[in-house]
């Protein structure tokens, strides 16, 4: 099959959403099959996809040069027209001799993916609107983040629920990222599936819980981007008097535009003896010595670090937020905080800290649970579902 893949992720150059059509792409090479790929373009492009390359995979890519493009279809837009997204599309016909995306949309395509960091991010890109608006070819979406609670600044009723209704089929990464979906679309999503994404462990095999002594190793495997991940909230639960007189070491991995805000952050709790950024590391170096893992999430689908951290056998402080709990039992496996907000935060983790004897077990028990979850072939079952949608 000839395939056409586009990566909609604007704001970091990789990402968790990313591996799922990553290894998607590298297994249908592998396979007999022909894809195109479209992505943003960053000046330091993660080396992996030049494996892809080598294997025969075309990419094109959305130039910074066309921002500006981008930001004048959007003033015209909002500016000229009694519609502005009818405005907008218009516009971009116009333009379609510059639309980064035209050689995805060939007769021979069989099929095409376009995998979205955020559940919305397709109408926010008005040439690859335009382009699905015309096209006859199937269109398949991934959905890997959405919020709970409030839609997108700016959200579109009408003009979303036209692109959903386009497609032949929709993945989510977790049940209640689809019911979330549904209830701010206000209908019913044919074809819906669930999509597993792969792990980044080169072992998934139980690694011995560290000796429960003092500082515990708490840490956060997460980009740095507050918004979304919820690092803050964290360091204002650890601000408090009872938490900076407790024996612990919290290490925030990652990377991201905030890490300049989340280290004036730790100066202005005045826990720099406590709270220390670390970067990016393997992530089973960073799971290995943890005694628990913490995603103080506000917005997720069904992150890779919470599947990762139980698989090798680490207890977790979740907060009650997309797909976490339908891996999490409360007590059992981890510790859920209600909402992302201070106040749950801290209850969540101050019943962790009085189960210090309790963890070693939790993490065993969570391990049990994630085997349960954990698909070994996830690009394979995604073109497996695909292939039974077009049938």
């Amino acid at each position: 099959m000839n395939i056409s893949v586009v990566s909609t992720m604007a704001g970091h150059a990789w990402g968790g959403s990313e591996e799922l059509w990553y290894q998607f792409v590298q297994y249908c090479q592998q396979h007999g099959h022909h894809c195109k790929v479209a992505k943003k373009h960053w000046k330091n492009e993660p080396q992996k996809l030049q494996l892809l390359q080598v294997s025969g995979v075309v990419f094109y890519y959305r130039k910074n040069t066309l921002l500006f493009v981008y930001k004048l279809i959007d003033f015209l837009g909002n500016r000229l027209f009694y519609n502005p997204m009818e405005g907008k599309l218009k516009l971009a016909g116009y333009l379609k001799f510059i639309n980064p995306y035209t050689r995805l949309f060939t007769p021979d395509t069989d099929f095409m993916l376009i995998s979205q960091g955020a559940t919305y991010e397709l109408l926010d890109d008005v040439f690859l609107t335009y382009l699905i608006r015309k096209t006859k070819i199937p269109l398949f979406l991934i959905c890997h983040g959405n919020s709970d609670f409030a839609k997108p600044y700016g959200f579109n009723f009408q003009e979303q629920r036209k692109n959903f209704k386009l497609v032949s089929g929709c993945f989510f990464v977790s049940k209640r990222n689809l019911q979330t979906t549904e209830r701010q679309l206000a209908m019913r999503l044919p074809n819906t599936a669930i999509a597993k994404n792969p792990v980044n462990l080169s072992d998934i095999q139980y690694q011995a819980y560290p000796a429960l002594k003092t500082p515990f190793l708490l840490v956060v495997l997460a980009t740095y981007d507050t918004i979304t991940k919820g690092q803050d909230v964290l360091l204002e639960v650890l601000s408090q008097p009872k938490w900076k007189s407790r024996p612990y070491e919290l290490h925030l991995y990652g990377s991201g535009n905030d890490q300049m805000y989340l280290q004036e952050l730790i100066h202005h709790f005045e826990l720099q003896d406590k709270v220390f950024l670390k970067g990016y590391r393997h992530t089973l170096d960073i799971l290995k010595p943890a005694h628990l893992v913490i995603l103080p999430s506000v917005s997720e689908g069904m992150p890779l670090v919470l599947v990762e951290a139980m698989l090798v056998g680490r207890p977790t402080v979740i907060t009650h937020i997309a797909g976490m709990p339908e891996l999490v039992q409360d007590g059992e496996h981890g510790f859920i905080a209600a909402a992302p907000k201070d106040v749950f935060l801290d209850e969540a983790l101050e019943r962790a800290w009085q189960q210090q004897p309790s963890w070693e077990e939790m993490g065993k028990c969570a391990r049990m649970q994630a085997l349960t979850y954990y698909e070994p072939q996830p690009a394979e079952a995604l073109l497996n579902q695909i292939t039974e949608f077009l049938s």
